[in-house]
């Protein structure tokens, strides 16, 4: 349950307003927030999975081949991370 004096609005793309976590990755954190982490946890797991997402997203095919075929769980992470926050989802 997100504490209202830790939220902040976010427009989604489809033009609707979330109240969302007040640390980016806005939506993800939120996300993670109602899957019941820890808000005192969350900002740094969301922090890591958006670094990873970003890096992911800059490797060329190939590469990013060769780490799902060795982390293939680490795919569904990204591909919920991007769902959440609307941006690249098909890993």
């Amino acid at each position: 349950m997100l504490q209202k004096d830790n939220t902040i609005k976010v427009a989604k793309l489809n033009g609707t307003v979330k109240e969302c976590f007040n640390e980016r990755p806005f939506l993800f954190n939120t996300y993670l927030v109602e899957q019941d982490l820890a808000e005192t946890r969350v900002p740094n797991i969301g922090k890591a999975v958006d670094d990873l997402h970003r890096a992911l997203c800059a490797c060329d095919l190939e590469n990013r081949a060769k780490f799902f075929k060795n982390f293939p769980s680490v795919q569904r992470l990204l591909n919920t991370f991007g769902t959440e926050e609307e941006v690249t989802n098909n890993f």
